[in-house]
């Protein structure tokens, strides 16, 4: 079972990103990639449902795995990565070339309302403060049109099943109080923390190609070493954990064949997404909720992003599935003068 490692931030949030996100990603993109094969189900449902001639931005694509789900040529996705090894598989994900854009979850880039809808799969959790991981979403809001735009995104949560075979450490900063027994303080779960991840050496990985046996256990080892749930194949869906072994806090020189890099995680909480997601729509002014009623349009219930126009925000599903919070929100726009846009 692996060792997740409470860690606190003692470089600037870039610098930290850089160390335990960017580089580490860029180096296991190969080994990363093979096991990031099998979309989720209820991000291919979400991919299904959208309006046939829609474009869509993933941020945060990886290997690009969700970019092939377009109903058969009906979408078009854009990929965003910072890890320019990883796009280089994602450009020619599902065997057709795709179009793929070195950039920053964080930035900018696009024209405001270009896409219809965006999805951020296990990025976020990326970002290591408060403050960065609410731009992200700003930035996939400021992207959305703001008349009908579509926004899916999931992040690892702080509760675990026990098929991820994670364990979310607890933090050792509790103090007993007088007539309190240890063993009746509530345990407080770290919720940044480095992930290891078991990157096989060229010498072991030739070893096994030359045996059948050995074949057959790198791809259990491969299936296992899935961060992410995937699609059931089976009542009883498989889903493992990074890493076997239990490598040391901070170091990748260990004495195995193997090399292990740590990555960077944070634990989402109960309630800490749709948190985030309102917290990001308030600072674009984005009213919260469903569109008001058309015998209210007259009053706008929050701030008008111009004179007749109020735009808003509407959570329409959320929750936990297999370890990941997931949450799915939708924008919208009405004039206030008794008419819809």
């Amino acid at each position: 079972m692996p060792v997740l490692t409470p860690i606190a931030q003692t470089l600037s949030p870039e610098e930290h990103e850089e160390t335990y996100v960017h580089t580490v990603y860029n180096t296991i993109a190969p080994h990363f990639s093979q096991t990031r094969y099998k979309p989720w189900p209820l991000i291919a449902t979400f991919l299904a449902s959208l309006q046939p001639g829609s474009i869509g931005l993933d941020s945060g694509t990886g290997n690009g795995k969700y970019l092939p789900i377009n109903q058969d040529g009906k979408l078009y996705t854009v990929g965003l990565d910072r890890s320019s090894k990883l796009l280089e598989i994602a450009k020619s994900a599902g065997g057709e070339h795709r179009d793929v854009v070195l950039g920053d979850a964080l930035g900018l880039g696009w024209r405001r309302g270009a896409f219809d809808y965006a999805i951020s799969i296990a990025t976020i959790h990326h970002l290591s403060t408060l403050e960065r991981r609410r731009l992200a979403v700003e930035a996939l809001l400021h992207a959305l049109s703001p008349k009908h735009g579509r926004l899916l995104l999931y992040v690892w949560a702080i509760e675990q099943d026990d098929a991820s075979k994670r364990v979310v450490p607890t933090l050792d900063s509790h103090s007993t109080s007088p007539g309190e027994a240890e063993g009746d303080m509530a345990e407080e779960k770290a919720q940044d923390v480095l992930v290891p991840w078991v990157l096989p050496t060229q010498s072991s990985a030739a070893g096994e190609a030359t045996s059948p046996a050995k074949r057959k256990s790198r791809e259990k080892a491969r299936k296992q070493a899935t961060d992410e749930p995937q699609a059931p194949t089976s009542t009883e869906p498989e889903v493992a954990s990074e890493t076997m072994l239990d490598p040391p806090p901070h170091s990748t020189d260990v004495p195995s064949p193997n090399q292990i890099y740590q990555r960077y995680y944070h634990f989402f909480a109960p309630g800490e997404l749709s948190s985030l997601t309102l917290s990001a729509a308030r600072s674009l002014n984005l009213s919260v909720g469903p569109p008001p009623a058309p015998e209210s349009y007259p009053t706008a219930r929050g701030t008008l992003v111009r004179e007749g126009v109020e735009r808003g925000i509407e959570v329409v599903n959320q929750g936990w599935e297999r370890s990941n919070y997931y949450l799915e929100a939708r924008l919208w726009e009405v004039v206030v003068n008794g008419s819809s846009s």
